[in-house]
């Protein structure tokens, strides 16, 4: 078969949760097929609408067996209708298309691209970019299946920019949609996809690759002894992420404990600098982005992993401190109660409830053997139910259904 992923970003960018599903699915796919990643020019996040931002010179390589096609981001367009739009909601007004266009990356090339391809199979991700509604377009006009990840966050605050027409005629028109978890499944019906169409399958992991890792490496790399805790969030350090919320729960965290470090990856937002001048940690180390080995090496180091974020689907991290018997934190937010099992492979507490956080962090420090059985149960699903050799199949079968028509 001759698939083509449609996707924001790619390597060498530093990848977000669906970007990787897309790697992931991209190269699990490519053993047995032709395999080919259309995504955009930006390294950046914000280089989808400034021009000034980095992006990346190679417009096409071959990467992991995977050919990867990158097209420029029209800035004339995008930029302004990002303008546009910000300025629209800053005063209330909703226009659905320009609200579409304002998302970005904006490359309409890839538009003409597909509809002159010969791809057998076309799978976007992830909303509520525009890509995903370009690559919709030319599908429908070529006559190709197509097969969309939305990663609704499924949270009240949040999911209000997934509200549009246009991109309700995405899901709609699709051959199939695959969820992440039964809770988006029901919002994506509601909004009148045929319950048919709609495929529940979790993010996955490659567990096999998370067994070689050393936490020992990660603490003398960064000066922490045997003896430190290490309380672990990687993501974007935003609000909704639950990350300043994070940073105010370790201040508690820290007058119970004198051993306790965070440690935060993840870019950072004008919201976390300002809360982290304003609280008082006695420890923190502070990374503003890691892959690769050192990042397997830092799951394995921490005791405790912390996210409790309303703006997910799935989250992937979860699976990766899981792959490392690590306990997590999560809020009680959107899907997260079908990801993560209160008591048996994690803990939540309600979005942005400070004390509840700084309370479930302290009951893992304090008891080791409840980390160890969370963290173990945690383990015992990625190799059951999360390992790419499984998901991977369960996608193949959504493939094949969506091509035989």
């Amino acid at each position: 078969m001759d698939i083509a992923y449609v996707v924001q970003r790619y390597l060498p960018a530093p990848l977000s949760g669906s970007e990787r599903y897309i790697q992931h699915l991209a190269e699990y796919f490519s053993r047995k097929n032709a395999v080919t990643v259309l995504t955009s020019d930006a390294y950046d996040w914000n280089a989808f609408w400034n021009p000034f931002k980095r992006r990346i010179p190679v417009k096409m390589e071959i990467n992991n067996r995977v050919r990867v096609v990158r097209f420029h981001v029209n800035y004339g367009v995008g930029s302004s209708f990002f303008a546009l739009g910000y300025f629209l909601r800053s005063i209330g007004v909703k226009i659905d298309f320009v609200n579409l266009l304002s998302q970005g990356p904006f490359m309409p090339a890839v538009f003409f691209h597909i509809l002159g391809s010969d791809y057998e199979l076309v799978h976007a991700t992830s909303f509520p970019l525009v890509h995903v509604w370009l690559a919709w377009l030319s599908c429908k006009k070529a006559d190709i299946p197509l097969i969309i990840t939305p990663f609704i966050h499924v949270d009240e605050e949040v999911s209000s920019r997934y509200c549009n027409r246009h991109l309700f005629s995405v899901l709609k028109g699709s051959n199939a949609v695959i969820a992440m978890t039964e809770t988006e499944k029901k919002w994506i019906i509601s909004w009148g996809v045929k319950p048919e169409r709609v495929h529940v399958v979790p993010m996955g992991i490659d567990a096999k690759r998370w067994r070689i890792c050393s936490g020992d490496r990660f603490r003398e790399k960064h000066g922490l002894s045997d003896e430190e805790l290490i309380v672990l969030f990687v993501g974007a350090k935003r609000y909704d992420k639950g990350a300043v919320h994070l940073l105010k729960a370790m201040e508690i965290v820290q007058k119970r404990f004198k051993n306790v470090v965070l440690v935060a990856a993840g870019p950072r937002r004008k919201e976390w600098i300002r809360v982290r001048e304003a609280v008082k940690l006695e420890r923190i180390i502070d990374l503003e982005w890691i892959d690769g080995q050192e990042k397997m090496d830092m799951f394995d180091a921490c005791d405790v992993f912390v996210m409790p974020s309303r703006a997910d689907s799935f989250g992937i991290v979860y699976l990766e401190a899981w792959a490392r018997g690590k306990p997590v934190v999560a809020a009680k937010a959107g899907a997260m109660p079908d990801v993560i099992r209160h008591g048996v492979d994690g803990m939540l507490v309600e979005f942005g409830d400070v004390k509840g956080i700084a309370d479930a962090i302290t009951s893992l420090l304090r008891d080791e053997g409840l980390r160890e059985r969370l963290g173990d149960a945690g383990r015992r699903r990625v190799v059951e139910e999360h390992d790419w050799s499984i998901i991977g199949e369960k996608i193949k079968e959504v493939y094949e259904k969506a091509v035989k028509g």
